[in-house]
């Protein structure tokens, strides 16, 4: 992504060579983007380069902008409706549980790299502990957690593996859902399959990837954040 020359608190850039955006960076001008909701739309289907083709099908930009069926891509009352069973299937979760095997996560980790004497906290900690801990939750083990890993981060990255990266991601998903169908877990995979309101199996799906991709990012950002205070502010 290539930046212009900045107006404040939005910029323009290019996303890719002939696809120009806005780059909302202020605080208050991004309170204002994200509550008006009638002004400032979610669904890619009024995304104005996509209808007209100049985004092409084959785009890296596919995986993190074209439509999809959850509550990110969606308005209104859709959104709402898609959103609920977020909520919902989280809070029926055993959380302590969870802490536990997160505690575990990181312990594990630190383990794996403590007698080297060296680590990048960011590639060998903050960037695994929120998809092990995420795959967890759906129910997928380590291994898989991994895998979704390198799934996400090309499917972030907008380039020419993104694609293939969220086609694998889609895959490891929907298989994961027909086995938790057959066999319901306290996961929440099993939560999402159970939910009236996800209509079909796109949905289900989509719902997962929307709680995986969204837990990993920022998930992963709060923790670099904190683990540098902690190593470098005295207070």
């Amino acid at each position: 992504m290539s930046a212009g020359r900045s107006g404040g608190g939005v910029a323009p850039v290019q996303l890719e060579p002939g696809v120009n955006a806005w780059l909302v960076m202020g605080y208050d001008e991004i309170c204002r983007v994200v509550k008006r909701e009638r002004l400032f739309a979610r669904d890619p289907h009024y995304w104005r380069d996509l209808s007209e083709g100049i985004v092409p099908p084959g785009s890296g930009l596919g995986p993190m902008m074209f439509p999809r069926d959850n509550a990110y891509f969606k308005d209104g009352e859709v959104h709402r409706r898609l959103r609920a069973p977020l909520d919902g299937s989280l809070a029926g979760l055993p959380l302590r549980q969870f802490s536990r095997e997160n505690r575990m996560i990181c312990a594990d980790l630190i383990a794996g790299f403590a007698t080297a004497g060296q680590a990048d906290l960011v590639s060998d900690y903050a960037t695994v502990i929120p998809m092990l801990a995420v795959a967890k939750m759906f129910g997928l083990d380590v291994a898989l957690g991994h895998e979704l890993r390198q799934c996400l981060l090309a499917l972030f990255g907008s380039g020419e593996d993104s694609q293939a990266g969220n086609r694998r991601l889609e895959e490891i998903l929907a298989g994961h859902m027909r086995s938790r169908r057959a066999a319901p877990a306290a996961d929440l995979t099993s939560a999402f399959v159970g939910r009236p309101d996800l209509r079909d199996d796109f949905e289900i799906i989509q719902s997962m990837v929307l709680m995986i991709s969204a837990g990993f990012e920022t998930t992963m950002s709060w923790i670099a954040q904190a683990l540098r205070l902690m190593l470098t502010d005295s207070r």
